[in-house]
């Protein structure tokens, strides 16, 4: 072998890992066995594989119908619990990025490294073919797929996410890319993970591609003048070549920087010296076809990069598809380049010969995956010195034949002798379009000598499941049977650097590999654990060695590096703790715990761990400690194990990973049914951010038709709430229609009757009750009228404001829920119709926002909405004067409204109907250098709720980019400024307040002058304390942030469970806030920006009141606008990634379209941009549309459209035991469970999100559990009770079921 000087190693990269999926082969092993042994993965399809992939008779029957074929087994095959997805994820998902994931994670433990705990930084690059599976199996399904989102889709077939779900899933936080240029899109991704590698982009990169057609095994139609051959043979160089067999495969490389693996130990299969990448342009026939003078190009540079004579070229793996323009032109192309160098260059001694081959004769044409398919054949070539044969060649190819004997192709493969020099070759791959690529690579260097390391050895290694650990053992015990060389010390090391990072668990000590196959066919000799914890703190007992100690020390200093033999029990400590050891605590011998006094301890409180005794044995210690280690391993200790190694051991190949694979597939349907998708709105997240911007509009949308007097009949029994001319006028209309009405109105308590109307308390929920069960049978059609009183005057100030919100909140929102939560108690064949109704509460046309405190109503409406399928809600702002009676027309309007309209926001203007929409504008970046109104540089900030998440990292940024001077406010008390050390020292200070004090000082010790002050900002009289104390430190007040608001799970609930309280918490520091904020500001600071919510647009799951609160801070703020009291912009934002929002229940879709920090900031320049020209403004980095299409909209209820039975896959692997449904209702809900998820074998304790649900399945799960019960069900059942146990109970008072412990 070669040893490589420092120049070679700088520019080289190292191939250290393989793994694949080939025709015929499982594995790279199973490839180069069967090339070895001469037998093809092509072979004849047998006609009942034929018909069962859907080939029909009058195919067979074809003449030209070909039956070979060359399969992956096994496609519908994947553990989907190994990787995180759940059964209908990967249903969704292509085999080719299923088996990709696969064989980027078996390439990585195939090179001796943990994939998901790489060091460095990991890049991702590969391609694949086109998604047969999406167009077959999925599109023509959508009785199975129609519920799945585009977003799903994409993720599982567009092949812009092929190498981004590598990363995602594995944590690789290096560059990810997409490669592709069609047959040669593997190899271009090796010459661009080799790039990144030379540019220190990356430590490690993963290159490979994919290539599944389906069905299969399927045979071809051949085609005069295609390129596939007429009688399924390939015949690569062969002057009778007359086409390909297109074949299916899986390919993965991963590759380091040569230095870097000969310094990591790393095991090397072969050095890729030079790779070069270029396209034809058009020098070439067509745009097919190929061009010799790229080709030759290609192969020219590689060489000449790589520096190594083409005489030293032994082997060149060849693209060599078997089709005779093909071949004719590569052939031209190698000749020409080896000839321009050797021209410069002659060889000096005989005229050598390069042996050419390829895959495709024996394999077919792998496409996408061919390129890195080609270069595992050669690394595999190389490392074994053999010089492989070509089938069916016979006659060579004219331009074969043109070159004079300057490359050969063998019938019989031949060993491969060095003659003094090191084996090198090249492998070339050409894709359709023109990207060439060549690769030239060396065998790999010999190692280094080293000395040698006795034993004994601790093997350890871990899996998800006790089944998989066996599974590991025996693949152990058959490699180590196999390769009798294997140095057992680097069989140890591998396995503790790779193998280690799961629960469960087994270890064996052994003294040799004698021992260690007794010992891995043995599970009686192992010793076995599950990590319960991760690291947990570990107590070490010091004993006070004895004479008789002094043997067993010098063991252990010869057989454990690093151990000085002096040291004893300390040294021997600190050489734990330097690996990772954590320790609780440290008994024994005072003298002995004070030589280790500066070691730091686990915190105090810290849950007790395992406890060591450093008492070795006189004979056997090494074995003794290294039980030990694999003991602390069992329960957890995350040991760095190279710190345990000698420094000399490498990395070897060993089995990887056993994967549990069951069938996760979708069989085909009828083909071209495609609405399931295409008819579907994009949901796919907005990739500029100036797309993210949208302007709320009302456009005009008439009704057409008035509600004629049957059609009110129908709609009947109304009930009409309200007290007032307005509902005197609509209930009159309705009885001279003939329709049924009742009334009801506020009042100090329940009382009066069907003739002459009911009074409630408003916002009692017992009233509601009542007044239901005395109508004898629910209303179809509620209209829930306008709140009682006008406009507040104009001068009225905070208190008399917040008081009026207050009141209105009580009449309209909490009355409104009282009444919803009545009426779905008593579930009715069809959901009633239900019309929250306000005056004037949008701003839709000139100064007409006039009661900007019903707003709330519109965040109500689109929550009950989504919360509860047995109701349907929606929102009309009128314009009916406030004390005299509406006209006939504003009567007939709203009766039509009820009646024909849909929307679910609409308002009523001067005869006109308008509906809101949201227009998207597009806002570019802001300068550098553009002038920021009211942000001068050392502007002064005021910014309410500025220690909150959100708040600080807007003001983290105004800090950074115009160094502004901050007042930021919390509700939380803060300690006095001089006592935050002492205070950031006690445990018992809550999180929230120790993370403010941080990011105080952490803004002050890079530059930044903060004041944080304690405020309520609900307080008028501490907001005016507050803007004194601003313009007293800073001397002015430039600019407003309102971001006052709660996150907690606490304030969050369904809108007819949630108390008055929990909205309180929400409607306070919003609108309360803003009310005294704008009374305390006066006319200082016009600049003024609120952090509203997009839940205002879109509501969500639990969040009536904040979507509620939200609506009104928009609306406030644009009446204050409106009046010239500031110019304020409402801001109704994008979810933030933030710990503020860890209360979303799991599985929801807000997660997907969250912004990090860094895009909310830059939304935050733009917004503020254009606070001189607007009031309001949306952002959503989705499309508004369609996301509101899919949340929002106000359909009426239908019963659920038959589907074929999902097919259901047994239960995952779960942490939870399995616990069978007792009751009758536990197993009528399981099966809805079962049938909504695909899940076989729903146990009580199980997760609804661990099994795969996610928020739209929640609905879709309410509704069928509405139906299955009879009974109204709210879709935060699950969200709050997501266990089936709890989800049973909840429901179990009004089903009927018993409850069992």
């Amino acid at each position: 072998m070669n040893q490589p000087d420092d120049a070679e190693t700088g520019a080289a990269v190292a191939v250290i890992g393989m793994a694949g999926r080939f025709p015929g082969a499982t594995d790279v092993h199973g490839l180069w066995d069967a090339l070895r042994a001469g037998r093809p993965g092509l072979r004849r399809a047998t006609d009942e594989e034929l018909r069962a992939a859907g080939v029909g008779d009058d195919q067979l029957a074809d003449p030209r119908y070909v039956r070979v074929t060359a399969p992956v087994d096994d496609v519908a095959l994947f553990d989907a619990p190994f990787f995180g997805l759940t059964p209908g994820e990967a249903e969704a998902t292509d085999p080719q990025y299923r088996l990709f994931l696969e064989c980027c994670w078996e390439a990585l433990e195939a090179a001796g490294y943990r994939p998901d705990r790489m060091p460095g930084s990991t890049g991702v690059f590969g391609g694949c073919g086109f998604s047969h599976y999406l167009q077959q199996n999925l599109l023509t399904r959508p009785d199975l797929t129609g519920s799945l989102r585009k977003l799903q889709f994409a993720a599982g077939n567009d092949r812009d996410a092929l190498t981004t779900m590598v990363s995602y899933k594995l944590g690789l936080r290096g560059p990810s890319l997409g490669v592709q240029s069609f047959c040669s899109t593997s190899l271009s991704a090796v010459h661009l993970a080799v790039q990144s590698l030379l540019t220190y982009e990356s430590d490690v990169a993963l290159a490979g591609g994919a290539s599944i057609d389906l069905p299969q095994p399927a045979g071809y139609r051949y085609e005069e003048g295609g390129i596939v051959s007429p009688d399924g043979t390939v015949r690569s160089f062969d002057a009778a070549a007359n086409g390909t067999v297109v074949a299916n495969a899986v390919g993965v490389v991963a590759l380091k920087r040569l230095d870097d693996a000969l310094r990591d130990g790393d095991q090397i299969h072969a050095v890729v010296l030079a790779s070069a990448m270029n396209n034809d342009g058009r020098g070439k026939a067509g745009y097919s076809a190929p061009g010799t003078t790229g080709q030759a190009a290609v192969i020219e540079d590689a060489i000449r990069l790589s520096g190594v004579d083409p005489a030293d070229i032994g082997y060149i793996e060849c693209h060599a598809t078997g089709t005779m323009l093909g071949d004719s032109v590569e052939l031209s192309a190698m000749r020409q380049a080896f000839a321009a160098i050797e021209q410069e260059r002659p060889p000096a001694g005989p005229r050598p010969v390069t042996v050419l081959g390829s895959l495709k004769p024996t394999h077919g044409h792998m496409d996408r995956a061919s390129g890195v398919a080609g270069l595992i054949r050669a690394c595999l070539t190389l490392r074994h010195g053999v010089l492989p044969g070509t089938p069916h060649y016979r006659t060579p190819n004219a331009a074969l034949a043109e070159a004079g004997g300057r490359f050969s192709v063998l019938t019989e493969q031949r060993p491969w002798p060095r003659d003094g020099r090191p084996r090198h070759a090249g492998v070339s791959s050409f894709g359709l379009g023109g990207t060439n690529v060549h690769v030239v690579l060396r065998e790999p260097p010999e190692p280094a000598p080293r000395p040698a390391g006795p034993g004994p050895y601790l093997l350890a290694w871990s899996a998800r499941d006790e089944d998989a650990v066996a599974a590991v053992a025996r693949r152990l015990h058959a490699h180590l049977s196999a390769h009798p060389g294997l140095d057992l010390g680097d069989v140890a090391y591998t396995l503790q650097q790779s193998r280690t990072g799961f629960a469960v668990r087994a270890h064996v000590v052994c003294a040799d590999r004698d021992a260690a196959l007794a010992a891995l066919a043995d599970p009686a000799r192992w010793s076995t654990g599950t990590a319960e914890r991760r690291n947990p703190p570990v107590r070490l007992d010091l004993p006070d060695p004895g004479p008789a100690s002094a043997r067993a020390w010098k063991e252990l200093a010869d057989a454990i590096p690093g151990l000085a033999h002096a040291g004893g029990p300390a040294a021997l400590v600190r050489l734990l703790a330097a690996a990772g050891l954590r320790i609780a605590e440290l008994t024994g011998p005072a003298h002995r715990r004070d030589e280790l006094a500066d070691l730091p301890l686990a915190e105090p409180g810290a849950p007790a761990g395992p406890a060591l005794s450093l008492t070795p044995p006189d004979r056997g210690a090494a074995a003794w400690l290294l039980h030990r280690l694999g003991d602390l391993w069992l329960s957890g200790v995350d040991w760095d194990w190279a710190a345990l190694s000698d420094g000399h051991r490498r990395r070897v190949a060993l089995p990887t990973y056993p994967f549990h694979r069951r069938r996760y597939w979708i069989e085909p349907g009828r083909p071209a049914a495609t609405t399931a998708v295409t008819g579907e709105p994009d949901l796919a997240r907005h990739g500029e951010v100036a797309d993210w911007f949208y302007q709320p509009v009302w456009r005009g949308r008439p009704l057409f038709a008035e509600a004629s007097a049957q059609r009110l009949c129908e709609l009947g029994p109304w009930l009409v709430q309200g007290d007032g001319p307005l509902g005197e006028a609509v209930a009159a209309r309705l009885r001279a229609a003939g329709a049924q009405v009742w009334t009801v109105r506020p009042g100090p308590a329940f009382g009066g009757s069907v003739a002459d109307g009911f009074t409630v308390r408003v916002d009692d929920h017992g009233d509601h009750e009542r007044l239901l069960e005395a109508l004898g049978a629910p209303p179809r059609t509620v209209l829930w009228g306008p709140g009682p009183g006008g406009p507040v005057p104009a001068g009225a100030g905070a208190h008399e404001r917040a008081a009026a919100f207050d009141q209105a909140q009580r009449h309209g929102f909490h009355g409104a829920r009282a009444l919803a939560a009545a009426l779905l108690r008593r579930p009715a064949a069809e959901p009633p119709r239900m019309l929250l109704l306000s005056r004037l509460a949008q701003h839709v046309a000139g100064d007409d926002l006039c009661r900007p405190e019903d707003a709330t109503l519109g965040g109500l409406a689109l929550v009950l909405n989504q919360e509860h399928t047995g109701i349907r809600c929606r929102h009309v702002d009128l314009d009916v004067p406030w004390d005299a009676p509406p006209s006939d027309q504003a009567v007939s309007d709203l009766l039509a409204e009820a009646s024909e309209g849909g929307d679910p926001q609409v308002a009523h203007r001067d005869g006109g109907r308008w509906v809101r929409d949201y227009e998207q504008l597009p806002v570019p970046p802001v300068a550098r250098d553009a002038v920021r109104h009211g942000l001068p540089d050392g502007a002064v900030v005021l910014i309410t709720g500025g220690l909150g998440e959100v708040g600080f990292a807007i003001a983290e940024h105004l800090a950074r980019t115009v160094r502004a001077r901050l007042v930021l406010t919390a509700a939380s008390a803060l300690p006095p400024r001089e006592e935050w050390q002492a205070w950031l020292r006690r445990p018992d200070v809550d999180e929230r307040v120790r993370r403010g004090l941080r990011n105080v000082l952490a803004l002050e010790q890079a530059g930044a002058e903060v004041l944080a002050l304690t405020a309520d900002a609900a307080d008028p009289a501490r907001m005016r304390e507050v803007v004194a104390a601003a313009e007293e430190r800073f001397g002015r007040l430039d600019a407003v942030v309102h971001g006052a608001g709660v996150s907690h799970q606490d304030h969050f609930d369904t809108a007819v469970a949630m108390t008055a309280a929990q909205a309180a918490a929400h409607f306070r520091p919003k609108v309360h806030g803003f009310l005294a904020l704008q009374e305390a500001l006066g006319d200082r600071a016009p600049h003024r920006l609120t952090l509203s919510s997009l839940a205002a647009v879109l509501g969500g799951l639990g969040f009536a009141a904040y979507a509620g609160a939200n609506a009104a801070l928009d609306a406030y703020a644009l009446a204050a606008r409106q009046a010239g009291a500031g110019r304020w912009l409402s801001v109704d934002w994008e979810a933030w990634r933030t710990r503020a929002e860890a209360h979303l229940a799991p599985g929801t879709t807000i997660a997907a379209y969250a912004m990090t920090v860094a895009e909310g900031v830059e939304v935050f320049d733009r917004a503020w941009s254009l606070i001189p020209r607007l009031g309001r403004l949306v952002t959503s980095s989705g499309p508004l549309a369609a996301r509101q299409a899919q949340w929002t909209a106000s359909a009426p209820a239908a019963p659920a459209p038959e589907r074929a039975p999902a097919p259901r896959h047994p239960r995952p692997d779960l942490t939870t035991p399995f616990m069978p449904p007792a009751t009758p209702l536990q197993r009528r809900l399981a099966r809805v469970w079962s049938e909504v998820l695909g899940v076989e074998g729903i146990g009580l304790d199980d997760v609804f999100f661990e099994l795969g649900g996610h928020s739209l399945l929640a609905t879709q799960l309410t509704g069928q559990v509405q139906r299955e019960l009879g009974v109204p069900v709210s879709v935060m059942t699950v969200l709050h009770h997501p266990t089936l146990r709890r989800y049973a109970a909840e429901l179990g008072p009004v089903a009927g079921d018993q409850p069992t412990t």
